[in-house]
C-alpha cells in the first residue's frame, strides 16, 4: 500500500472529508482497502457518514466491492439495518441479488433481522423474492421458520413464491405446520399454498402436510388443513403401515372435518377389505356414506363380507345399508363365496336385515357347495327350494362331501333329507361317510350309516372308511372334542363301523392296515377298539412294517403292551431289518426299550451285518438306554459288521459317559476291528460329535476321512484321555493290555506320573481290609468275577462295600472297584438262578459239582442257558422228579 494510500484509508476512519478530497484530487485510488480487505466506501458506509459515501462513489467508488467473506457493502447495510446507506448503495448501481459466501442475498440478511422496511426498500430496489441460500431457502422459507407472520405477508405481496420448495424436500407450509403457527399456516393457504404438499426427501413415503400436522398433535391445525381441502387416505396409510398409535387423532379429526367423500370412501373400503374397525367405526359414526361403492362398483359391506370379516359386516348393518342397493345386494353371495371361518354368522345377519338369495342365484352351480361347506343351513334350504340339484358335484365333490368334511351336521342331515345320494363318489372315489371318519363327528356317521351308506366302499388308494378313523389324512381338521380328547371320539366311530360290519384288517394298495394306522398316530382307544374285534396284530405292510414297528417309532408304551399281549413279534424285522427295538432305540423310547425287552426283543442281532442294538444305542449317546439293554444281557463286546463294538463307537463318537458304562460292564478295551483298530484308534480320530445324531457312518475305508463327514469334527482329546488312563490302571493292577495298546501308552505325553499314582495307590488298597473280612480292595479289584460273586455271598463284605468309603480313599481305582462289585452281584444273580434250573433238571446232581460246571460258563453261556431253560422249567415241579 502506498503512502497516498495509507493516507486515504486513515481519513476515512477519521471522517477527514478535506483530507479525502485534497487525496482524492492527487490520484489516491479511491477503492484502496484495508488490512482486512475492506475498502473505504465499506468504512464509510460502516461509519454511516453520508457526505463522505456520495464523495466515494462520485470518484468512482465500487459499490459493489466485497471483504474476504465475499459479503458486499450492501449485505452490511441490510445486516446493520441502515436504510439511508442501503438506499444511497442501490442508487449508486449496488447490485441487489449479490450473494454473500453463504450464498445469501441482502433480502435474507434483511429478513433475518425482520426488518421490513429495509426488505420494502430492497423488494422496490428489485430484490429477487424467491433467491435461495446455499441450504436452498428462500426469503419467505427464513420467515416462516422465524414465526414472523408480518414478514410473511410481506414476501407474499411482494410476489413470493407459496409453494416453493427447500430443495426437493419441504414446503413452506410442511415448515409451517411443524411449527405449529396456526397464523402463518393460515396466511399461506390464503396465499394458494398446496395444502397437499408432500416432503420428497423420504426414501419409502411421501410426508404430507397433514402427517406433520398430526404429529403435532394440534387439532386445531388439522382441522384447518381439512377445511382447506387436504387429503388423508394416503397419510391413512403410512401411519397403518408405521403402526403409528397418532392414527387414533387423524381418524378422529377426519371424522369430525374431513369433508372429502372420495377420500372417506377410500378409507372405508381399506378397512372393509382389511377387517380394521378402527379405520371403518369413527367414519360411520361421523356420517360417511354407508353405501359407499369403490371404483368396481363394490359396496364395503360387499368388500368386507367377501373378506370374511364378520365384525365389520355387523358394524356396517348397525348404520343401515340401503337394502336395495344392487352392490350391498351381492354380499351375501360374497359372504358364501368368500374367506374366513365365520361365514354362518355373517349369512345368518345379512339374512336377519333382509338380504337374501334369489331363485336365479342357483344358476350359480358352486353356491350351493360353498354354502354347504360353511354350514349355510338357511341359504342351502332357500337353494333346495329353488330347485338346486343336491347331488351335482362342483370341482368334483358334491355338497354332501363338503358339508360332511367341514362338519357341518345340521347341513348333513338337511341334505340327505333332501335326497341327497349318501353313496356318492367324489373324484377321489369318497363318499360322505369316509370324512366322517376322518373328523371323527360321530352324528354325521350315525346318520350316514342310518341312511344306508356302503361302509365297505374303498377310495383311489384302496382305503376304507375305519381308515379314515386311524388316520389324519389333512392337518387342518380340527374338532371340538372334550377336552379335545380325539382318541375317544375316534374310537366310538372305530366301535360304530366295526359294529356294522367293518372289515377290521383291512388293506390298502400299501398294504397298511387300519392297526397300522392307528399305531402310527398315537390313538390308543382306537387301537384297543381294533384289538377287541379281532385286528391282527402281526400283519405287515409293503415294506414290511408290523403295527409294533409304527408303535415304537411313535412312543406309546400303552399301544406296545396291548400289541405285544396280543400276540405282536416282538422280533419281527421290517424289509430294511429294523426290529422294533432298533427303531425304539433310535427315537429315544427308553420305556418302550425297556418293555420290548421285557418281552423277549433280541438283544443280539441275528442277521449277517445287521447293527446290533447296543451298537446303536451306543453311537445316538443315550447311556440310559444303553445300560437297560445291558442289564438284559447284550454282550458288552458284540460285533457289528465292520468288527467293532460298542466301545469302538463309543470312542469314535467322543460319548465319555458311554465309555464309562461299558467299561463298568466289562467291555474289553483290547478288542480290534476288522480294520485292527482298538478304542484308543478310533479315539484318537474321533469327533466331538454333537450335530446329526441319525448320521449313518458304516464305511471306515481310512478313519482320518471321519472328520470330514460331520459339521463340527474336532479332536476328541478327554475321550482319549479315558480310555489312555484306564490302560495305565489296567497294566499297574496286572490285567492285560496287548501289544497295541501299551505302544500308544508309552508314546502318551506326561503318562509316567498318573502311572506312578496308581501305583502308589494300589499299594494302599492292599493293605486295607473290608470290615472285618480277610479281603483287601485289592483283592476286589483283581479277582474273576466267579470267585467274586462268592465273597459276595458274606454280608459283611457286602454292607462295607455298601458304604462307598472306597471311593474318597482309591479316587482312581473307585470306578474299577465298583465296576468288579456290580459285575459280581450280577455274576451271583446268574450263578443263584443257574443252580435252581440245574436243581431243577438234574436233581440228583451234587451242589458242587453244580458250582464247578457254572465256574466254567461266562456270564452270557448262563443266560442262554437260563433262557433255553424256560420253556421246560415252567412245566415241571420237583414231585415231578421225586416220583421218577
Amino acid at each position: 500500500m502506498t503512502n497516498a494510500s495509507q493516507s486515504l484509508v486513515c481519513a476515512v476512519r477519521q471522517e477527514n472529508e478535506k483530507v479525502i478530497t485534497l487525496l482524492l484530487e492527487s490520484g489516491a485510488n479511491v477503492n484502496v482497502k484495508d488490512e482486512d480487505n475492506k475498502t473505504i466506501l465499506r468504512l464509510a458506509v460502516e461509519s454511516g457518514n453520508e457526505k463522505i459515501v456520495k464523495l466515494l462513489m462520485e470518484d468512482g467508488a465500487d459499490v459493489n466491492a466485497k471483504d474476504s467473506d465475499f459479503n458486499s457493502i450492501l449485505h452490511f447495510a441490510a445486516e446493520k439495518g441502515d436504510q439511508k446507506m442501503a438506499k444511497l448503495l442501490l442508487e449508486g448501481g449496488a447490485y441487489v441479488d449479490d450473494v454473500s459466501g453463504d450464498h445469501k442475498t441482502a433480502l435474507h440478511y434483511a429478513v433475518e433481522k425482520g426488518d421490513e422496511k429495509m426488505v420494502k426498500l430492497l423488494l422496490k430496489g428489485g430484490a429477487d423474492v424467491d433467491a435461495e441460500n446455499l441450504e436452498d431457502k428462500t426469503a419467505l422459507h427464513m420467515a416462516t421458520e422465524n414465526g414472523n407472520a408480518s414478514m410473511v405477508k410481506l414476501l407474499l405481496e411482494g410476489g413470493a413464491d407459496v409453494n416453493m420448495r427447500c430443495g426437493v424436500a419441504e414446503a413452506i407450509l410442511h415448515q409451517a405446520v411443524k411449527s405449529g403457527n396456526e397464523e402463518i399456516v393460515k396466511i399461506l393457504l390464503e396465499a394458494g399454498a398446496d395444502v397437499n404438499a408432500q416432503d420428497l426427501s423420504r426414501d419409502l413415503y411421501f410426508e404430507t402436510v397433514i402427517y406433520f400436522a398430526v404429529k403435532t398433535g394440534d387439532k386445531k391445525l388439522i382441522k384447518l388443513l381439512l377445511e382447506a381441502g387436504a387429503k388423508y387416505y394416503e397419510t391413512v396409510l403410512h401411519f397403518l403401515d408405521k403402526k403409528d398409535q397418532d392414527i387414533e387423532l387423524l381418524l378422529e379429526c377426519i371424522a369430525k372435518y374431513g369433508t372429502q367423500d372420495q377420500e372417506n370412501e377410500k378409507i372405508l373400503q381399506f378397512g372393509a377389505k382389511n377387517g380394521l374397525e378402527k379405520l371403518v367405526k369413527p367414519l360411520l359414526e361421523g356420517g360417511a356414506d354407508v353405501n359407499a361403492q369403490d371404483e368396481n362398483h363394490n359396496s364395503i359391506l360387499s368388500v368386507a363380507a367377501e373378506e370374511g370379516h364378520a365384525v365389520i359386516v355387523e358394524m356396517i348393518l348397525k348404520y343401515c345399508p340401503d337394502i336395495n342397493n344392487q352392490s350391498n345386494r351381492k354380499a351375501i353371495i360374497a359372504a358364501i363365496h368368500g374367506k374366513g371361518n365365520e361365514t354362518s354368522k355373517m349369512v345368518d345377519s345379512l339374512l336377519n336385515y333382509g338380504f337374501t338369495v334369489d331363485p336365479e342365484d342357483v344358476n350359480d352351480d358352486q353356491l350351493l357347495y360353498h354354502a354347504a361347506g360353511r354350514g349355510c343351513e338357511r341359504i342351502v334350504e332357500r337353494l333346495i327350494n329353488y330347485g338346486a340339484d343336491v347331488n351335482m358335484l362342483t370341482n368334483g365333490y358334491a355338497s354332501l362331501h363338503t358339508a360332511t368334511e367341514w362338519n357341518q351336521e345340521e347341513v348333513v342331515e338337511l341334505l340327505i333329507n333332501s335326497g341327497a345320494d349318501v353313496n356318492c363318489k367324489d373324484m377321489h372315489e369318497k363318499t360322505a361317510i369316509f370324512y366322517a371318519a376322518e373328523i371323527a363327528c360321530l352324528k354325521s356317521a350315525e346318520l350316514l350309516l342310518t341312511n344306508s351308506t356302503d361302509i365297505s366302499g374303498r377310495d383311489e388308494n384302496g382305503r376304507s372308511p375305519l381308515h379314515f378313523v386311524a388316520m389324519r389324512e389333512h392337518d387342518w381338521y380340527v374338532r371340538d372334542c372334550p377336552n379335545n380328547d380325539m382318541d375317544s371320539a375316534r374310537a366310538e366311530i372305530a366301535k360304530l363301523f366295526l359294529n356294522k360290519g367293518a372289515c377290521v384288517n383291512a388293506q390298502d394298495v400299501d398294504g397298511t392296515t387300519i392297526l397300522h394306522a392307528a399305531c402310527k398316530e398315537g390313538y390308543v382307544k382306537v387301537v384297543q377298539a381294533l384289538l377287541e374285534h379281532d385286528a391282527d396284530a402281526k400283519m405287515r405292510d409293503n415294506s414290511g412294517k408290523t403295527p409294533l414297528h409304527l408303535s415304537a417309532q411313535q412312543g406309546s408304551e400303552a399301544i406296545n403292551k396291548m400289541l405285544l399281549n396280543s400276540g405282536a413279534n416282538v422280533n419281527a424285522e421290517q424289509e430294511d431289518g429294523l426290529t422294533s427295538l432298533d427303531i425304539a432305540i433310535d427315537e429315544g423310547h427308553m420305556d418302550i426299550v425297556k418293555l420290548l425287552l421285557e418281552f423277549g426283543a433280541d438283544t443280539e442281532s441275528k442277521i449277517e451285518n445287521k447293527t446290533p442294538p447296543l451298537h446303536l444305542a451306543a453311537r445316538k449317546g443315550n447311556c440310559e438306554i444303553m445300560e437297560t439293554i445291558l442289564k438284559f444281557g447284550a454282550d458288552v463286546n458284540s460285533r457289528d459288521a465292520y468288527g467293532r463294538t460298542p466301545l469302538h463307537v463309543a470312542s469314535k463318537m467322543g460319548f465319555e459317559k458311554i465309555i464309562e458304562t461299558l467299561l463298568q460292564y466289562g467291555a474289553d478295551i483290547n478288542i480290534t476291528s476288522g480294520y485292527n483298530y482298538t478304542a484308543l484308534d478310533y479315539a484318537k480320530s474321533g469327533i466331538k460329535y454333537r450335530p446329526d445324531f441319525n448320521y449313518e457312518w458304516d464305511d471306515e475305508m481310512e478313519l482320518n476321512r471321519s472328520t470330514l463327514l460331520f459339521k463340527r469334527a474336532a479332536f476328541c482329546q478327554e475321550t482319549l484321555e479315558a480310555l489312555t488312563h484306564h490302560l495305565v490302571k489296567m497294566k499297574v493292577a496286572n490285567f492285560f493290555v496287548s501289544e497295541q495298546n501299551l505302544r500308544f501308552i508309552s508314546e502318551y505325553d506326561g503318562i509316567g506320573r498318573f502311572m506312578d499314582d496308581c501305583t502308589d495307590e494300589r499299594k494302599r488298597m492292599k493293605t486295607e481290609k473290608i470290615g472285618n473280612a480277610n479281603i483287601s480292595f485289592d483283592e476286589i479289584l483283581t479277582k474273576g468275577a466267579n470267585l467274586l460273586a462268592l465273597c459276595m455271598g458274606n454280608e459283611g463284605i457286602v454292607d462295607g462295600l455298601k458304604t462307598e468309603d472306597y471311593k474318597t480313599k482309591f479316587p482312581i481305582y473307585a470306578s474299577m472297584i465298583e465296576s468288579s462289585v456290580k459285575r459280581a452281584m450280577r455274576r451271583k444273580d446268574l450263578n443263584e438262578q443257574g443252580k435252581k434250573d440245574f436243581n431243577l433238571l438234574f436233581p440228583e446232581l451234587h451242589h458242587d459239582c453244580t458250582e464247578e460246571i457254572l465256574s466254567y460258563l461266562n456270564d452270557a453261556d448262563i443266560r442262554r442257558f437260563i433262557e433255553a431253560c424256560k420253556p421246560i422249567v415252567g412245566k415241571l415241579s420237583p414231585p415231578f422228579f421225586a416220583n421218577c
